[in-house]
């Protein structure tokens, strides 16, 4: 099969191994690299968190990235460099590029269509969230729209975009995140062992994200509260990770007077977090907006009743009450009634969604789903040189 050299270019792409940004793309790219030949063009702006390298060209797990400075227009919510001398100065001539988020497509489209290079576009939330604002909007449809592919990281956004901005004629892909090997053997193991909940009357929740607003946990806070209060105190919370949010939560937690019942464990590494997963029942993340979601798919590998939110990242790959539940969001009842109905769940009916969500888990390999992504990038490059 032809090596592709595939220019992946994204400002979502760690910048070091301990980075806070998400890892998802890059493990798509190290899955790629196997075969092909793929350089990363990470464009870094002032507003990031994440440490900026000392050098422009940088390797992560083997994975070229060369990092630009664009100039921001905080205002306009734009990035300006020319991108022109950017691909000249990367000595890689790609076959294919692929752009991940706004500050990428809106810059280099142009430049691989002046070129013949065929050009693929990956939305995000954040993506969905531009085209509401008016200055944007026409401008990066026409972009969308006009991309030889057009990739969405989960169903719920392909069909926000469909529902808001209607029909794209382009090939479209969902680009699924996937699972470490060993994550879905430990899946495949506790299925073909029937390993599940055993007979304890303690539930222990569990959460494990970035602590923003956008993730709700003051939300499950509360809801644990009112749960308490009406009875129900056989219950644990875990929440793993660190944020902006963090103090606030903290507070909220002494003033909820369940403070007794809630564990902080600030930030753990991927490894320490899913050995957590495995040690409780329910992952609980009403997150909204939200792109995917990796975290919700390590839970349910790990024996994790998941629930997650209605219309939004996990939503098409839980299906309520089958593997998991979603709750509708921007209403706190929803939520507070699932969790309280967790109590009542006989053994037998929480082992078999933890069996149904196991299944889903193992079918999501990152190999395969790195796979199918790239199946499409050979079949958007094959159609473009049939032109």
């Amino acid at each position: 099969m032809r090596v592709m050299k595939i220019l992946l270019i994204t400002q979502l792409y760690p910048l070091h191994n301990t980075s806070q940004n998400s890892f998802a793309l890059h493990y798509f790219a190290k899955e790629w690299s196997k075969h092909n030949d793929v350089h990363v063009l990470r464009p870094y702006l002032p507003y990031e968190n994440d440490q900026l390298p000392d050098k422009n060209n940088i390797e992560i797990e083997g994975i070229k990235v060369s990092v630009i400075k664009p100039f921001w227009i905080p205002v306009l919510k734009r990035s300006v460099f020319n991108a022109e001398k950017v691909l000249q100065k990367l000595n890689f001539k790609p076959d294919i590029i692929v752009s991940h988020l706004y500050n990428s497509y809106l810059n280099f489209y142009k430049v691989a269509k002046k070129h013949n290079i065929p050009f693929v576009v990956g939305i995000h939330n954040s993506d969905l969230k531009l085209l509401r604002n008016k200055l944007h909007k026409q401008r990066a449809l026409k972009v969308i729209k006009n991309a030889d592919g057009v990739v969405f990281r989960s169903e719920a956004l392909s069909k926000q975009f469909i529902n808001n901005f209607g029909n794209i004629d382009s090939p479209v892909f969902v680009a699924n995140s996937g699972l470490p090997s060993n994550y879905t053997s430990y899946a495949k193991n506790l299925l073909d062992n029937k390993h599940f909940i055993q007979n304890s009357k303690h539930i222990k929740f569990i959460s494990a994200c970035s602590l923003v607003k956008l993730k709700h946990i003051d939300k499950v806070l509360r809801a644990l509260s009112n749960i308490q209060k009406e009875g129900y105190t056989n219950w644990s919370y875990t929440i793993i990770g660190d944020g902006p949010e963090e103090r606030n939560l903290k507070k909220l937690t002494k003033d909820l007077h369940i403070e007794s019942s809630v564990h902080f464990t600030g930030r753990l590494p991927r490894e320490q977090v899913f050995e957590q997963l495995k040690e409780h029942h329910i992952f609980v993340m009403p997150s909204y907006p939200e792109t995917f979601g990796l975290a919700y798919l390590e839970a349910m590998a790990a024996g994790c009743i998941v629930i997650g939110t209605k219309g939004w990242g996990i939503d098409g790959i839980i299906n309520e009450g089958e593997n998991g539940f979603l709750c509708k969001p921007y209403t706190f009842k929803d939520l507070h009634n699932k969790l309280k109905n967790l109590f009542n769940f006989s053994l037998l009916e929480k082992n078999n969604l933890i069996a149904k969500s196991l299944n889903t888990a193992t079918s999501y390999s990152s190999i395969q789903m790195a796979d199918n992504y790239l199946n499409f990038l050979r079949q958007t490059f094959n159609q473009n040189i049939k032109k």
